[in-house]
Formats: C-alpha cells, sequence, structure tokens
C-alpha cells in the first residue's frame, strides 16, 4: 500500500511539474514578443536575469554597447 501511495504520488508530481513547465513556457512566449521592453531582475542580487527583445533594442538605442 505505501509503494502504491508513493507511485501516485510521484505521477502526480510529474504532472504538476509538466503544467508549470507549460505555464511558464507559454508567458515566456508571449512576453518575447509584446511589442514593450520588460526587464527581470532577481530580487536577491539585483542583477538583471532576463529581458526581452524590445528591452534590448530600447537600452542599445539609448546606450550603445561598446564594440571592440
Amino acid at each position: 500500500m505505501v509503494l502504491a501511495s508513493q507511485a501516485l504520488t510521484a505521477i502526480s508530481n510529474t504532472f504538476v511539474h509538466r503544467d508549470e513547465w507549460h505555464a511558464r513556457a507559454d508567458l515566456e512566449a508571449l512576453v518575447k514578443i509584446l511589442p514593450v521592453g520588460v526587464v527581470l531582475l532577481d530580487t536577491r542580487s539585483a542583477e538583471l536575469a532576463w529581458f526581452n527583445r524590445e528591452a534590448g533594442r530600447i537600452v542599445n538605442h539609448h546606450c550603445p554597447l561598446e564594440r571592440p
């Protein structure tokens, strides 16, 4: 009975993680195509974690990256 319960928990966890992964992938796909800049910062380190294409375009337009 314990083994069946553990198997059920494992299967349930697999579905939860799969659903979370799909939700995150859908959100990321949406944010990538937004016509506005989106920047994600790590709240613990205040470092840039992610940005979409429009945010990169805006930043590069206003503060061009130095090229060697």
